[in-house]
């Protein structure tokens, strides 16, 4: 049914819905510009609450730099250091060319934040 704006009970709805509306707006804005962080609690020991979970994250975030899954896995075996609330993942070095008298090529480090999981920094010496 069209509203009438002439008829009392149709403007009254129509300014009804419209604060509705408004309000479902704010509140779904207000929402929406939370911090993640503040929208839910972290678990207890954070997102990244062991060397296992950060090893498992480096090697997601390495699989696009490095261009496959089979090049991460040659990097490894990876291990991981808690330094306070930072995970530091790191591959294995690369030795340089037999004969040759270049220093080895250093590893892969991928540091993770323990209770958000962030992506703090990657050192990719390549």
């Amino acid at each position: 049914m069209p509203l009438d704006p002439s008829n009392e009970n149709s403007t009254a709805l129509a300014e009804g819905s419209s604060r509705a509306i408004s309000v479902l707006g704010i509140a779904l804005l207000r929402f929406a510009t939370l911090p993640l962080h503040a929208q839910a609690a972290a678990p207890k020991n954070g997102y990244v609450p062991d060397e296992k979970t950060a090893i498992k994250i480096a090697e997601a975030v390495l699989a696009p730099i490095e261009g496959s899954d089979e090049a991460v896995k040659n990097d490894g075996p990876y291990t991981a250091i808690l330094h306070g609330n930072t995970w530091s993942v790191a591959g294995k070095q690369h030795p340089g060319p037999p004969g040759s008298p270049y220093m080895p090529v250093g590893a892969i480090v991928v540091s993770i934040d323990k209770t958000t999981g962030e992506i703090i920094g990657i050192i990719y010496p390549r």
